[in-house]
Protein backbone atom coordinates (compact mmCIF):
# COMPACT_ATOMS: atom_id res chain seq x y z
CA UNK A 1 0.00 0.00 0.00
CA UNK A 2 1.69 3.15 -0.65
CA UNK A 3 2.57 5.45 2.16
CA UNK A 4 2.79 2.74 4.33
CA UNK A 5 6.72 1.15 5.44
CA UNK A 6 7.98 -1.13 7.45
CA UNK A 7 7.69 1.35 10.31
CA UNK A 8 4.56 1.99 9.57
CA UNK A 9 3.45 -1.60 8.88
CA UNK A 10 5.09 -2.98 12.54
CA UNK A 11 3.27 -0.20 14.28
CA UNK A 12 -0.67 -1.29 12.97
CA UNK A 13 0.25 -5.03 13.30
CA UNK A 14 0.97 -4.40 17.07
CA UNK A 15 -1.91 -2.14 17.77
CA UNK A 16 -4.30 -4.69 16.05
CA UNK A 17 -2.84 -7.96 17.35
CA UNK A 18 -4.11 -11.31 16.14
CA UNK A 19 -6.52 -10.44 12.66
CA UNK A 20 -8.10 -13.37 13.03
CA UNK A 21 -10.28 -11.11 15.72
CA UNK A 22 -12.12 -9.36 12.95
CA UNK A 23 -14.26 -11.73 10.60
CA UNK A 24 -15.13 -9.06 8.79
CA UNK A 25 -12.84 -5.71 7.45
CA UNK A 26 -16.09 -3.50 9.32
CA UNK A 27 -14.98 -5.09 12.63
CA UNK A 28 -11.82 -4.42 11.98
CA UNK A 29 -12.85 -0.42 10.56
CA UNK A 30 -14.99 0.20 13.84
CA UNK A 31 -12.09 -1.05 15.63
CA UNK A 32 -9.63 1.18 14.16
CA UNK A 33 -12.25 3.96 14.74
CA UNK A 34 -12.07 4.98 11.03
CA UNK A 35 -15.96 3.23 10.24
CA UNK A 36 -18.55 5.85 9.40
CA UNK A 37 -21.21 7.39 12.05
CA UNK A 38 -25.05 8.42 11.36
CA UNK A 39 -26.20 11.14 13.05
CA UNK A 40 -29.50 10.48 13.83
CA UNK A 41 -32.18 10.87 16.50
CA UNK A 42 -36.08 10.56 16.16
CA UNK A 43 -37.11 11.02 12.68
CA UNK A 44 -34.09 13.38 11.79
CA UNK A 45 -31.18 11.68 9.92
CA UNK A 46 -28.41 13.92 9.13
CA UNK A 47 -27.11 13.48 5.22
CA UNK A 48 -23.40 13.60 6.29
CA UNK A 49 -21.38 10.85 7.53
CA UNK A 50 -18.37 11.46 9.91
CA UNK A 51 -15.40 9.42 11.19
CA UNK A 52 -16.56 7.98 14.93
CA UNK A 53 -13.62 8.41 16.24
CA UNK A 54 -13.41 5.49 18.53
CA UNK A 55 -10.63 3.00 18.77
CA UNK A 56 -6.96 3.32 18.97
CA UNK A 57 -6.44 6.70 18.61
CA UNK A 58 -2.31 5.38 17.23
CA UNK A 59 -3.95 3.44 14.80
CA UNK A 60 -6.46 6.81 13.50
Amino acid sequence: MPGVGPLLAAAILSEIGDISRFPFADKLAAYVGVAPSINQTGEFVDTSTYVSGRGSPYLR
